[in-house]
Parts: C-alpha cells; sequence; structure tokens
C-alpha cells in the first residue's frame, strides 16, 4: 500500500512481472503489421516524406529486411505464440474472469 500511495494507483498494471511480456507480445504484432501493410504500415509511410530523406536510410532498410527475414522464416509467429503459452494461465490479460463484473 505504500508503494502505490508513492507511484500512483495507475503504475499498478506496470507492476505486474508479466506486463513487459505482453508488450513484447504486442511489439511482435505490429511488425507483422507493418510487413503485411496493416495498421502499423500505413501509420509510418503517412509520416515519411521524400524531400527530408527518410527513405534513403540505408540502416532502416537493412532493417526491415531482416526483420522481413524473420516473419518470413515463423521466427516472430513463434515468439508470439511461445510468449501467449507462457502467460495463458500467469497473466489477467488472458484468464477470463479478469473481464466480467463480480457478482
Amino acid at each position: 500500500k505504500e508503494v502505490y500511495g508513492l507511484i500512483g494507483d495507475g503504475a499498478k498494471s506496470q507492476m505486474d512481472q508479466y506486463f513487459f511480456y505482453e508488450l513484447a507480445i504486442q511489439a511482435y504484432q505490429r511488425a507483422i503489421q507493418m510487413h503485411r501493410q496493416g495498421k502499423a504500415y500505413k501509420d509510418i509511410t503517412s509520416n515519411m516524406h521524400f524531400l527530408e530523406d527518410d527513405f534513403n536510410d540505408n540502416l532502416t532498410h537493412f532493417s526491415a529486411a531482416t526483420e522481413r527475414f524473420r516473419i518470413n522464416i515463423g521466427a516472430v509467429r513463434y515468439k508470439i505464440e511461445s510468449l501467449t503459452e507462457a502467460l495463458a494461465s500467469r497473466s489477467r490479460v488472458y484468464q477470463y474472469k479478469y473481464y466480467v463484473p463480480k457478482e
């Protein structure tokens, strides 16, 4: 109670030991969206400007190619599945009882 009093009640979700695993799953899913022209792709390309040289960055292209290779060989999907499986019984996000009102 003392810790919550110091940091605030809103930080409670970040103190869950599995919170960062859930963030990793979301990041992996955004990576897949990026390479499948999903919402993440549209968000990134809408803010790019040709004149400001956003399209001519070799590191960006190399990183994108590496990420796409990992997606194509199934490494990203495997990470999502293994993290989801590990969290299924532990994290509150994957348990139905935390989404229904208490009676």
